[in-house]
């Protein structure tokens, strides 16, 4: 058998890299989602409160408004207030920011805050942030997309590997992402589980912030 069917190792192209990894229509359409997945992650989940478990334990101290602020977030049709406080704690004055929709009747509220860190604290009954702990549940989708990718990516890894260190000379029969690796079984979505991907996503988040702001 002739040596030229046969070489150690082959230098794989850079533009040979980005189509591997990037060029499939369908890796393209899944990082779509995932940018567009990434917007509501950057919008809302930046925003939710997480003070109900780092407040678990905490110390209460009377406190004051002596701000109230209409933000631009909005709950349903009503818009996030922000309520800037002072309170006292050991002889040492803290303040902060709680968030609400509803404005309360008296500027003398009830402050939670770490006995440890009393910079760490709300109004009794608000939040931190201007969103509820339950909009963080939107990072769930984009991480599901990430996983896909992920997965994607290592496939992509090992095909580029195949063809750096194949016997053959035939690039284009490895260049495909229908190739079949062992131990490795995972197979890329198809056009019909990308079309649910890309609808599901968008269904559930409309039905999660329709739960959580009316």
């Amino acid at each position: 058998m002739s040596d030229n069917n046969f070489v150690n190792s082959r230098e794989v192209p850079l533009l040979l890299h980005l189509k591997i990894l990037f060029g499939d229509s369908i890796t393209q359409v899944l990082y779509g989602i995932f940018a567009f997945l990434m917007i509501f992650v950057i919008e809302f989940v930046t925003e939710a409160d997480f003070s109900d478990f780092t407040l678990i334990g905490s110390q209460n101290a009377k406190g004051y408004i002596t701000n109230t602020t209409q933000t631009s977030f909005m709950i349903g049709e009503t818009y996030v207030l922000a309520f800037d406080y002072t309170f006292v704690v050991n002889d040492k004055i803290y303040d902060g920011t709680s968030f609400s929709r509803d404005e309360p009747n008296t500027n003398e509220v009830i402050i939670e805050y770490s006995a440890k860190n009393p910079r760490n604290s709300r109004i009794m009954d608000m939040r931190q942030k201007a969103f509820p702990f339950s909009t963080s549940f939107i990072a769930i989708f984009p991480l599901v997309i990430f996983f896909i990718l992920f997965r994607g990516f290592k496939n992509d890894l090992q095909i580029i590997s195949l063809i750096k260190n194949s016997k053959t000379n035939d690039v284009e029969v490895l260049h495909t992402k229908r190739i079949f690796i062992e131990n490795d079984k995972f197979k890329f979505p198809s056009f019909i589980q990308v079309l649910s991907l890309l609808i599901l996503p968008i269904i559930s988040i409309y039905m999660v912030l329709k739960a959580v702001f009316g």
